[in-house]
């Protein structure tokens, strides 16, 4: 289950190394050494507290930003351009920002019974953005004091029998964190699905053969507009190909994992 960030196990990796064992591209002692390393790494950037696994993470982003108009804050949004016979459309407008850092806590279980649970929360400092020419903000406080909002937040369990997710994460819709692209831009570029919905999920990775599995999934999300009487529903079904994988930088996080073929 992909969420924007690091898988939630590290499962696939080994069993990528597994298939290059299977297949001679690689012999035991490296298939072993490659997994006492990612081991190491794991546990050298978490805090362990009897088992019990700690990760503070994030990043700091200062973003310089010009536009040909004043059309737009930081976020272009839904805003039109303004018209070029408006004094917003005729000039133009130089910002900066630190408002798209982001500071995240991953909190892991040690495995009981074949059982695994995990919480992941991250906020940023985007918070509302005010429209252009809106009353009682200023641009000092806008940039300086912004508001914190929450990124993603949500409680996480695996099981042998099925995968749970509950809180605040990318919609399961067309398993939107799993092909959003990385990006320099704060918002979303054209053609590409961006939406963090409240929900609660359902989900298990099958394997039908060591290199073939198929991902369903149903999740419940919120409505996409406030006065709806029914929640959202998404079905889907994902198939990959393990056998072939390829770095992939994914969603506004940016980070970067091995994926197989998949869709």
């Amino acid at each position: 289950m992909s969420g924007g960030q690091p898988g939630f196990a590290g499962g696939s990796d080994h069993r990528a190394l597994q298939l290059l064992l299977d297949k001679g591209i690689i012999n035991q002692q490296e298939y072993d050494q490659a997994v006492e390393e990612a081991q190491r790494l794991k546990e050298a950037t978490a805090i362990t507290k009897d088992g019990l696994q700690v990760t503070l993470g994030g990043f700091a982003e200062l973003d310089f930003i010009g536009d040909s108009t004043r059309s737009f804050e930081e976020i272009i949004g839904n805003r039109p351009v303004l018209r070029s016979d408006t004094l917003g459309g005729a000039n133009s407008l130089y910002q900066t920002s630190p408002r798209n850092s982001r500071v995240t806590i991953d909190v892991r279980d040690p495995e009981r019974n074949g059982i695994r649970t995990r919480f992941f929360g991250a906020v940023d400092f985007l918070s509302n953005e005010p429209a252009v020419g809106s009353q009682g903000a200023s641009d000092m406080t806008l940039r300086t004091s912004p508001d914190v909002r929450i990124f993603q937040m949500y409680f996480q369990v695996e099981s042998p029998a099925v995968d749970v997710k509950i809180g605040q994460d990318w919609s399961r819709f067309g398993f939107m964190s799993g092909y959003s692209r990385g990006q320099a831009s704060v918002a979303v570029t054209p053609a590409n699905m961006f939406n963090r919905w409240i929900q609660a999920s359902v989900s298990k990775q099958l394997y039908v053969t060591d290199s073939l599995s198929l991902t369903p999934v149903f999740s419940v999300e919120r409505p996409p507009q406030r006065d709806a009487s029914l929640p959202s529903f998404v079905a889907g079904v994902q198939a990959a190909y393990h056998g072939l994988h390829a770095p992939y930088t994914g969603s506004s996080s940016g980070d970067t994992t091995l994926k197989p073929l998949s869709i």
